[in-house]
Order: structure tokens, then sequence, then C-alpha cells
């Protein structure tokens, strides 16, 4: 485990996590105007996914299906990574517990994009499930998210804390 979250919190690697993240979200951007619209990742209903499911042509669920398989596989593990990775480089003696919502987000979405991937093959019994997991993948991203921000910013404090007192024995 330990060499896992050394790797992980790696500055290296959190910074090639940031650009593949900043890559794939601009080409999402590109690969939503093949899909015709929204990614099914984005709708939180059932009617919702249902709706945006109905709409879509067959070449737009291929579309769709590539780019589940694809960019967001790789996104998943970039964006997760980086939250795990980043809120664990400055938790310290926490870093495991702090690391670990990011790194069942990437298990969420990744269960997340398996039903889409059900879905947009003729499975759509399978959109509830989908709507559960999708559920799932936001609280989990949300908390990682603010798991991360509060790990920096507490690593921040102490770091102008310390910038003070040092200041002050001078």
């Amino acid at each position: 485990m330990q060499k896992g979250l050394e790797y992980l919190t790696n500055r290296r690697l959190l910074i090639f996590l940031l650009a593949v993240i900043i890559l794939i979200t601009f080409l999402f951007e590109r690969a939503t105007i093949g899909i015709g619209g929204a990614l099914l990742d984005m709708k939180l209903t059932v009617p919702d996914t249902a709706a945006r499911l109905a709409e879509m042509t067959g070449a737009q669920r291929r579309a769709h299906l590539w780019v589940t398989l694809s960019l967001d596989t790789i996104y998943l593990l970039a964006y997760g990574g980086f939250l795990a990775g980043f809120a664990a480089h400055f938790a310290g003696r926490h870093a495991a517990t702090i690391a670990l919502p990011g790194l069942l987000l990437m298990l969420a979405d990744l269960s997340e994009n398996m039903l889409i991937v059900a879905c947009l093959t003729g499975h759509e019994a399978l959109i509830p499930a989908k709507v559960a997991a999708t559920q799932i993948k936001w609280f989990l991203f949300l908390l990682a998210l603010a798991l991360a921000l509060g790990s920096g910013l507490s690593a921040l404090v102490r770091h102008l804390r310390a910038g003070r007192r040092a200041a002050r024995e001078i």
C-alpha cells in the first residue's frame, strides 16, 4: 500500500495526470458533436437517461460507446488518480484514508461506464442501475474534490504559518 501511495503522490505523475485531464476535457467537447449532445454520464435521473438514449441514432450510440470505452476510461483513471494523489500528497499519515474516495471514484466511474455500454447496446433495463452508479460517482467525485482541496489548503496554511514563524525568528 505504501509503495502505491508513493507512486500516486509523485509530483511528476500528478502533473502528467493533470495534463491528461485537460487534454481529454477538450477532446470530450469534440466528441459530443459526434454523439449529438450530452454524454449519458451527465444524466442523473432515469427519465433523463431514457430520453437521451431514445433520441440517439445508431451512429450516435456507436460513437458514444467508443468515447465511453476510450476517452472516458482514460479520463476516469486520470481524474480519479489525480484527486486521490493530490489529496494524499499533502495528507501525511492520513494519506491512505484521504486517498480512498478518489480510488473508489475510479471504481464507481468504471462501473458506470460498463452500465452505459450495456444501455447503448440494447440493455435499457439497466438504466436504473446506470443512474445509481452515476449518482454514486458524483457523490464520490465531490467528496474526493473536497478532500483534495482541503488537503491542499491545509498544506498551504501550514506552509504560510511556518514562513511567518521563520520570519519572526530572524
